[in-house]
């Protein structure tokens, strides 16, 4: 909480600050000091409308006895409506974690088999190919020939080796009919720890998507906003790490994310809403990529994939109740 000033009485403290919350700004006052100090504080709890409530006490101590101050009807109207909102929101939380077992997401309650077999999709996809390693191998004729592991990786990257020699453009094994390649750069992984580090934000959130819409929605969800994200990572600049040679699930759980930082929006009564601060590591792990603070991102995947769980947040009807798969 900030604070923007003080009043010299209880009164007229009182009357401001339900004022403010008639503004939907929260607002609280306090004694400044001990009881013989009849100077009271004005504390107010967002500090985006800190500069909005010092405009208001401009006002108020140019004229306090505007009866525009006699606000106490509206501000128990706000306290209530919102007490109100918080009701419904508990309860709303509550409901999801007794399906559950007791856990909205993550570990806990509730079997989440789409969830469990994307990931185990893509640890299969990580040994049969290597973790895409481009090993090769003896033949009997003493002759280099590419391993089985590189050659099911290439079979399943968005452009293959071949085409990439012959100067082929990034769509031509597509045009081939090899149409899975639009999607399957998604279950590629570049290393072990590469692939640790997607399938634990797969986990976590698509657990809690698969238990409040249900498999089908998640389903639909890591299909699409995979697509999407390979396709905006093939056509984002080559400069900034954009091109058809990304893999990994980085895009889909980027897809993830995003449907979560904006659903409330949709749905002021969602039941989950991300922790500011892992908002804050999911967008600047983001920004640092695309400053190219980080080299080695899939600046196009990321993005791409965050605007297309975007999407699915305003395209998942609002009016459906959040409910968990058992």
């Amino acid at each position: 909480m900030r604070r923007i000033g003080f009043i010299e009485n209880l009164q007229d403290s009182t009357r401001f600050c339900d004022y403010l919350i008639s503004q939907r700004i929260h607002a609280k006052a306090e004694r400044d000091g001990d009881e013989a100090t009849s100077r009271y504080s004005i504390w107010v709890k967002e500090e985006q409308k800190v500069a909005e409530a010092k405009a208001f006490l401009d006002q108020f101590h140019a004229n306090p006895s505007d009866t525009r101050y006699n606000a106490s009807k509206e501000a128990e109207a706000v306290r209530r409506a919102e007490a109100e909102e918080n009701a419904k929101r508990l309860k709303n939380i509550a409901k999801v974690s007794h399906r559950t077992g007791g856990a909205v997401g993550g570990m806990g309650g509730g079997r989440v088999p789409v969830t469990i077999a994307a990931i185990a999709i893509c640890i299969v996809a990580g040994l049969l190919t290597g973790f895409g390693s481009a090993s090769m191998r003896k033949s009997q004729m003493r002759r280099q020939a590419p391993s089985s592991e590189f050659r099911i990786y290439d079979k399943l990257t968005f452009m293959s080796l071949q085409d990439r020699l012959q100067g082929e453009d990034n769509f031509a094994a597509i045009r081939r009919g090899e149409v899975w390649r639009v999607f399957t750069p998604a279950i590629l992984h570049a290393g072990m720890g590469h692939l640790a580090m997607n399938m634990m934000g797969l986990f976590f959130l698509g657990s809690v998507i698969e238990r409040l819409h249900g498999g089908g929605w998640l389903l639909l969800m890591l299909v699409s906003i995979a697509v999407f994200a390979n396709l905006v990572q093939v056509f984002w600049p080559e400069a900034n790490n954009g091109g058809p040679n990304a893999v990994g699930a980085s895009g889909a759980t980027y897809g993830l994310f995003g449907f979560f930082m904006i659903r409330p929006h949709f749905q002021p009564m969602y039941p989950v809403s991300l922790p500011p601060m892992f908002l804050l590591m999911g967008l600047g792990f983001l920004v640092l990529g695309v400053l190219m603070v980080i080299p080695t991102m899939a600046n196009g995947a990321h993005v791409g994939g965050l605007a297309g769980g975007m999407i699915f947040a305003a395209m998942i009807p609002t009016s459906e109740r959040p409910r968990s798969r058992t």
